[in-house]
């Protein structure tokens, strides 16, 4: 029973790369993503790109959705479920809970970030549009605001430059795990 962290600043492939994971674990894990709860909270059908902090991104709805997203992940790991947990958490504050989380539990938290060259989240993020509607709604404005507040993990992780061929990532990901010693 483990913990997976995927973690990185919009159009990074956290979504895309948390997806591929989960199908390669034979631990069958849950897959929570901080975009999917948004919208389905907020029943957001289309994409709804607005400013840093602003209506659905507010401090008050993000700190609410981080929120139902700890208590999903607590009922899980309590249930011994393995869960993979897809958003960007920019900050220590959001990551501490999750950390807490895992060692009450006794539980292995792995965490992986996604990075890749600026060009191609700007290609990510723009292409977008044409996508399935729970993707980000992060555009490269929220990126380049993000990326000023991302603290930096201080914590035991894998970084993951998602530019590479996934499968390259997926087998790197999938040998950190087997091998992880926190």
């Amino acid at each position: 029973m483990s913990l997976i962290l995927i973690t990185g600043l919009p159009g990074t492939g956290k979504s895309f790369f948390a997806q591929r994971l989960q199908k390669e674990l034979n631990s069958h894990p849950i897959l929570l993503s901080t975009d999917i709860i948004r919208k389905r909270i907020f029943k957001v059908a289309e994409h709804k790109y607005m400013p840093f902090g602003e209506d659905l991104y507010s401090e008050k709805n993000r700190n609410f959705i981080y929120d139902i997203l700890y208590a999903f992940v607590e009922i899980l790991i309590h249930q011994k479920h393995s869960v993979i947990v897809d958003g960007t958490f920019y900050s220590a504050q959001l990551r501490e809970p999750l950390i807490s989380l895992c060692k009450h539990f006794d539980t292995q938290l792995v965490i992986i970030e996604t990075v890749c060259k600026e060009e191609i989240v700007k290609n990510r993020i723009n292409n977008r549009l044409d996508q399935d509607l729970e993707t980000s709604d992060a555009n490269f404005e929220i990126y380049i605001e993000l990326k000023k507040r991302f603290e930096p993990i201080t914590q035991k992780h894998l970084i993951v430059n998602t530019g590479k061929d996934i499968e390259i990532n997926i087998r790197e990901v999938m040998s950190y795990i087997e091998h992880f010693q926190p």
